[in-house]
């Protein structure tokens, strides 16, 4: 019971703090303190502390392109602040690992709950860092140059920054796992499940976002944006599926690759 506690409390501050920063708005906030302390529920403070070094971290790697917001901001349909939205495309795939362990007590369900983390934190990583890179930015299905912030494109830098950020979450996942349940039987194989299932998550998102996710033509500036409406004018639809946004394409490929990551365990133990 003090674990949930101190959770809430914990959560509780950083949401605040987030806020009062702009990195959440009012919703998010409520949403990021929600999923914290049903996280804490589920899997105490080691879950949380795999949630807090997301966040944390990503909110870091956003540091580093604020000067970019401007510029991005004619592209990405949500700039700024995190809204629900965003929080629960992000967290929703790694909860509902989490939700299924604490119903299932398998350990399996842990190894999907850090994959989901793993796979947010490499991408946010790699979209908040790829776009400081000097080099031109490409697609990821053909290598043709792609407007700096769009959905689909990567860069060398970008893809060793998602590399990074799995990296991070993976070691988090493993060392606490060690810690709490004694056991590190199979800490390597876990590690690098993690690892290169959440790296493998921020892949499948730029190849989601290439294809599926829906982009718009804007007239007035002549260009390919993912914001539906610019200066109050709709922009027709020029690639992909109007219901697949930013925040479906972020769910989809952190569920999926959780998912996958957990089969793969199966088969090898």
């Amino acid at each position: 019971m003090y674990q949930i506690l101190i959770g809430t409390i914990i959560c509780l501050v950083i949401a605040l703090y987030a806020y009062n920063k702009k990195s959440l708005t009012i919703n998010g906030l409520f949403g990021a303190l929600c999923m914290g302390i049903v996280l804490t529920v589920c899997g105490g403070l080691y879950f949380l502390s795999l949630l807090i070094t997301f966040f944390i971290s990503s909110t870091i790697a956003g540091k580093f392109c604020k000067h970019l917001e401007k510029e991005l901001s004619s592209i990405h349909q949500k700039c700024g602040a995190r809204d629900i939205a965003q929080v629960a495309a992000n967290g929703m795939p790694a909860l509902l690992f989490a939700i299924l362990f604490y119903l299932t007590g398998n350990h399996i369900f842990i190894l999907g709950f850090a994959t989901g983390i793993a796979s947010s934190n490499a991408d946010t990583w790699g979209s908040e860092l790829g776009v400081l890179s000097k080099k031109p930015t490409v697609s990821i299905l053909n290598f043709k140059p792609l407007r700096k912030g769009l959905s689909g494109g990567i860069t060398f830098a970008g893809t060793m920054a998602s590399f990074a950020g799995a990296v991070l979450i993976a070691a988090v996942f493993t060392i606490g796992y060690h810690h709490v349940y004694n056991d590190s039987s199979h800490a390597l194989l876990l590690f690098t499940l993690c690892l290169f299932g959440g790296f493998a998550g921020s892949l499948l998102d730029s190849v989601l976002g290439a294809t599926l996710q829906v982009k718009y033509y804007c007239e007035a500036k002549q260009m390919i944006t993912e914001k539906r409406v610019t200066d109050g004018t709709n922009n027709k639809v020029f690639s992909g599926y109007p219901l697949i946004n930013n925040d479906v394409v972020n769910f989809a490929s952190s569920f999926i690759v959780s998912l996958l990551t957990v089969f793969v365990y199966m088969l090898l133990t």
